[in-house]
């Protein structure tokens, strides 16, 4: 397996002195299949990562079934490349840093629910508060704007979410925790319930990368026709560029204010 002169696997291999072979050959490897996942995400230089990045490679490993014990083991490789990369000067920021590896005694993150969203809006005029919601928060949050009457920015929107989400009942894990848990008839039931007739074009703002490798662009152009959009050519369904775009989310926040 190849990889760009500018991870420099060969220098950093040589640094570890106190490694046994076997070791080091084990760092190497996980550099280098990582380097050229990145690659295919138009990443050629390891100063370009984030942790965004980090945490979909994560993620992908999870998808693909790799265990928890392999995927902490390439985590830690990245760490101890990265960490060699800082030491040396030849980056300004570790994207390995926050990064957590699946953990069985790992807790699913507590959420809102709605009556405290609710309570959180209800002091205000709805006209002026703005949800950012992102894949399949983007279809929570559309409807709370029709339920709510308030403004919603969408970024690579789930468009029918229970449609594409029936095909994986069964047993499933989260992708950042490592948590398991079972996708429920019941809760593609809670999803369509969620689902609202029509919507309301003028307080959405859409953002939408052509490519998104997990979502049809398409389905969120169409879904969202007459709305404010912004159709990001490539990219992906993280929109690694999202923050190009922040002043189009701060403006059209500022629009519903007035």
């Amino acid at each position: 397996m190849e990889s760009s002169a500018e991870w420099e696997i060969d220098t950093f291999a040589q640094s570890l002195t106190r490694s046994s072979p076997n070791t080091v050959a084990a760092y190497t490897s996980d550099i280098a299949q990582f380097a050229e996942w990145v690659s295919r995400r138009s990443i050629v230089n390891p100063s370009d990562v984030t942790r965004d990045v980090v945490r979909q490679f994560v993620a992908f490993l999870a998808t693909n079934r790799r265990s928890k014990r392999t995927i902490s083991r390439k985590v830690a490789s990245l760490r101890k490349y990265f960490g060699w990369m800082i030491r040396e000067h030849r980056i300004a920021v570790d994207p390995t840093l926050g990064v957590k590896t699946p953990s069985d005694q790992g807790r699913l993150p507590r959420v809102l629910t709605n009556d405290q969203l609710e309570a959180l809006i209800a002091p205000h005029d709805p006209s002026v508060v703005t949800l950012v919601g992102s894949s399949l928060g983007g279809f929570y949050a559309a409807a709370l704007t029709e339920r709510l009457g308030v403004r919603a920015v969408l970024v690579n929107p789930a468009v029918r979410p229970y449609e594409l989400l029936a095909g994986f009942l069964g047993p499933q894990q989260n992708l950042y925790t490592g948590e398991t848990y079972e996708l429920t008839p019941q809760h593609i039931d809670e999803l369509r319930a969620l689902e609202v007739d029509a919507i309301t074009p003028s307080r959405y703002l859409l953002i939408t990368a052509t490519g998104d490798e997990v979502l049809d662009y398409h389905s969120g152009v169409e879904r969202y026709t007459g709305c404010e959009q912004i159709v990001v050519p490539g990219s992906d369904h993280g929109l690694r560029e999202f923050d190009r775009y922040l002043d189009h989310v701060v403006a059209f926040w500022q629009r519903g204010r007035v």
